[in-house]
C-alpha cells in the first residue's frame, strides 16, 4: 500500500480468506433463500444480522430488514414492536460505529502519510 511492494500471500492467508469466503457464500444463499420465500422468524433475522456485519454494503439485506419490519408490524403488539426496533438499533448501531471506525482510520493514516513527507 502506498508505495510498498505487495507480499504474496502466504498458504495459510489463502486457507484463511477461502474459508471466509465459503462462509460468506454460505451465508448469502441461506439469506436469499429466505428473502426469496418471505421468511421473517427471528433465526432468519440473526442470520440477516450476521450477513450485514460481515458485508455491510450488501442493500439487498438491509431492505429485507425493512420488508421483515413491516412484516412484523402488522402481527405485533407493542412490547414486541418496542423489541424489535431494539434490535434494528443494535444492528444499525453497530454498522454507523463500523463505518465511523474506517472514517477515523482512514483520516489517521492520511495524516501519517501526510507527517513523513
Amino acid at each position: 500500500m502506498h508505495g510498498r511492494p505487495r507480499k504474496s500471500a502466504t498458504p495459510v492467508d489463502e486457507n484463511a480468506s477461502a474459508l471466509k469466503a465459503a462462509e460468506l457464500r454460505s451465508l448469502q444463499s441461506q439469506f436469499l433463500h429466505n428473502h426469496h420465500n418471505n421468511i421473517y422468524t427471528k433465526e432468519a433475522l440473526e442470520l440477516n444480522a450476521k450477513l450485514i456485519e460481515a458485508n455491510p454494503e450488501f442493500m439487498t439485506a438491509w431492505n429485507y430488514r425493512k420488508l421483515a419490519f413491516e412484516h412484523s408490524q402488522s402481527e405485533a403488539d407493542s412490547d414486541r414492536i418496542q423489541a424489535i426496533i431494539d434490535e434494528e438499533l443494535r444492528v444499525v448501531t453497530f454498522y454507523v460505529i463500523l463505518q465511523a471506525f474506517i472514517l477515523i482510520n482512514c483520516c489517521l493514516l492520511n495524516l501519517c502519510i501526510l507527517l513523513l513527507h
